[in-house]
């Protein structure tokens, strides 16, 4: 579906207690080795209906718990060891905000839409400790998941829509200042999230730009232990095809990052990436009951070269580190057509 300008803001929402809409933008920026990661949500059917995150990382200042950790910290920085740190700063609110995300302000993150389906500005100011300012210019327009060979479930939120993004601006933490200059992934997606579902699932989800947005690519499995089913888009500038297989390989360590990770991603036109990424330079960690790590790095791409992305994989409740690390979960069977 092509989506026109006031797709991208506010939606009607159902009864259903689970009902979310969520704005997400995340980057993975090589030259100071930091990833970032920007969410603004709605939750009208919850007590506390509004909310917003900003999670800013870099190395690996903890195994778990890693934005619970930082948002409970002087500053809400963590600092870790070799210079390593995660900030977070997470608020969630009664009032559902009345605004719309053409031009929105809530606890300190601001969206303002510059120019609809292509330029946004993202701003975050905490008062105290950090601030950013990156102008968000969108490398094509909104990839549709039920255009997908297999749709997004409903559980998780069925209206979703990707797409990569140039971030170019500035950031400052702790009273240092870094240029931004690089991409990331984005999305937006309403309908029901239910968390009972998603913890019972597996999700293995990367991201490739190159930085001239030339190539941009999602690559998302999802679904029971080792038969995750393939979803996302391959983008060479505007044109999107859906994505048909991945074949993936990961190794992990004994506390369930991943690394050595290798992608060979297929579309229903027959263009094929591939792609591997050693090590990423820099990861947060989930908390409660199931194994998580989203980190940032680089990747070698075939007939690419290097291109910035992100690796994000989060397991279901009965995956263990120790399972991942001795090579019994974390392996999809096959990707089906």
């Amino acid at each position: 579906m092509v989506l026109k300008a006031n797709d991208e803001l506010r939606h009607e929402w159902d009864e259903d207690p689970h009902w979310r809409e969520s704005w997400y933008w995340n980057f993975s920026d090589p030259e100071n080795q930091i990833g970032c990661w920007i969410y603004l949500w709605v939750v009208p059917n919850k007590p506390l209906k509004s909310g917003m995150l900003v999670c800013l990382y870099h190395g690996f200042a903890a195994d778990r718990n890693s934005t619970e950790a930082a948002w409970e910290s002087p500053g809400h920085l963590l600092k870790g060891d070799d210079g390593s740190w995660t900030y977070c700063y997470r608020e969630d609110v009664e009032p559902l905000f009345a605004e719309d995300v053409d031009d929105v302000e809530l606890c300190g993150l601001s969206v303002k839409v510059i120019e609809p389906n292509k330029h946004h500005k993202l701003s975050f100011r905490d008062g105290d400790n950090a601030s950013f300012d990156f102008d968000c210019e969108y490398m094509s327009q909104p990839w549709d998941f039920a255009d997908n060979v297999h749709p997004t479930p409903r559980w998780l939120a069925k209206d979703r829509y990707h797409r990569g993004w140039k971030a170019k601006g500035s950031l400052t933490i702790a009273g240092k200042t870094y240029r931004i200059d690089t991409t990331g992934d984005s999305d937006h997606s309403w309908g029901t999230r239910d968390m009972g579902i998603f913890e019972e699932n597996n999700l293995k989800t990367y991201a490739i730009q190159s930085k001239d947005g030339a190539l941009s690519v999602k690559a998302q499995m999802l679904g029971e232990p080792g038969r995750e089913l393939p979803r996302g888009y391959i983008a060479h500038g505007e044109e999107m095809w859906a994505v048909k297989t991945i074949e993936e390989s990961s190794r992990y360590l004994e506390n369930g990052r991943m690394h050595d990770i290798s992608l060979r991603v297929t579309d229903v036109a027959g263009h094929v990436v591939e792609a591997h990424m050693d090590a990423m330079y820099a990861a947060v960690a989930g908390g409660g009951p199931n194994i998580g790590f989203e980190g940032a790095g680089v990747w070698e791409v075939k007939d690419w070269g290097r291109c910035a992305g992100l690796a994000s994989c989060w397991w279901s409740n009965d995956v263990t580190a120790k399972q991942l690390h001795e090579g019994e979960a974390g392996k999809t069977e096959a990707s089906a057509d």
